[in-house]
């Protein structure tokens, strides 16, 4: 049986163009889009999985490591990192254009380096990437995207080893968002796409925040707080370079 493609979609690392890649390979009733329906559950999610008669060959959305271990057929991942600082960056700016997320009146009043400190999102300011890779060792549970941007789950801890342990074990395919350009070609070839070589690129904010623009103390914050997140993105760019050609 063709292992099952989980996509798993860390926040703003080049999903919405692998989708887009995804809907041209696959017709669409073999694609679960967690991101269109809020009312997926885990449930619902694991008995289309395990449907004998499903034409299911693709589950994409953001959902952390483990869902593999409650569906019955073999499964793949990939999933694309970013860079920890262009990561914190974008999650900002995207929070800041969208009233649909809940916290988004209190963070139209924060600063950038307001909104590093704050506790209520440290889930999305601290090793994002190590968590959602690391999964929850007490059993996958999965959210609604929106939930992703408001969730602060206590069970999540970023446990640097395990995520990489889980990247090395069970992934086919490990993009670098800001090699886009190199990976999604790679991408294409390992994982048997054929049907176009059209390669998308994000539409990125042209007036967010960059990196130059943060002072020292913000720049030494979100290092502090990311510092398996910089060593995941490290250890994933050895894995594309070695796994590429």
């Amino acid at each position: 049986m063709e292992p099952l493609l989980l996509f798993l979609h860390i926040p703003k690392t080049s999903g919405t163009s692998i989708n887009r890649m995804l809907s041209e390979e696959y017709e669409r009733e073999e694609i679960a889009f967690m991101h269109e329906d809020a009312s997926w559950s885990t449930r619902k999610l694991v008995e289309l999985c395990n449907r004998t008669d499903s034409s299911l060959r693709v589950v994409s959305g953001h959902f952390p490591y483990g869902l593999h271990e409650l569906i019955q057929r073999p499964t793949r991942y990939c999933t694309f990192v970013r860079h920890p600082i262009e990561l914190v960056l974008s999650i900002y700016s995207f929070l800041l254009r969208n009233p649909s997320i809940p916290t988004y009146q209190q963070m139209s009043e924060m600063s950038f380096a307001q909104f590093v400190q704050s506790d209520q999102m440290n889930f999305l300011t601290s090793n994002l990437q190590t968590r959602y890779l690391s999964g929850n060792p007490l059993g996958f549970t999965h959210q609604t995207e929106m939930q992703y941007y408001v969730w602060n789950p206590g069970e999540y801890i970023p446990d640097l080893g395990r995520a990489m342990n889980h990247l090395a074990s069970s992934f086919a395919f490990i993009g670098i968002t800001e090699w886009s350009d190199q990976c999604v070609p790679i991408l294409r070839k390992q994982l048997g796409w054929n049907r176009s070589d059209q390669i998308y690129r994000e539409n990125a904010s042209t007036n967010r925040l960059q990196e130059c623009d943060l002072d020292t103390e913000t720049l030494r914050m979100v290092f502090q707080k990311n510092q398996f997140d910089f060593q995941l993105h490290s250890y994933a760019k050895k894995w594309f370079q070695q796994h590429a050609y």
